[in-house]
């Protein structure tokens, strides 16, 4: 598996988004995490609530896992 973090920062929603994590939505207004990256080669953006960011990263702490099934997971909860 390979993982490259290109870029990461937090933004006020221009427009309604949907978080990577757990699929619920982030409504135009609210601020969340904004990731650019390269997994396996491919290209990612992808948009994060902070506390599912934080669940992903809880999980890679413990287990060393980042994987995880897209709009599959508890908002701010660990992946199941």
């Amino acid at each position: 598996m390979s993982y490259q973090l290109i870029g990461e920062n937090t933004r006020k929603a221009a427009k309604n988004h949907r978080c990577v994590w757990c699929g619920e939505s982030i409504p135009k207004g609210t601020t969340h995490v904004h990731e650019r990256s390269k997994y396996e080669g491919d290209f990612q953006n992808h948009r994060w609530h902070h506390e599912c960011l934080g669940a992903l990263r809880e999980q890679i702490h413990q287990t060393g896992d980042c994987e995880f099934e897209y709009h599959g997971n508890p908002r701010g909860g660990r992946a199941e």
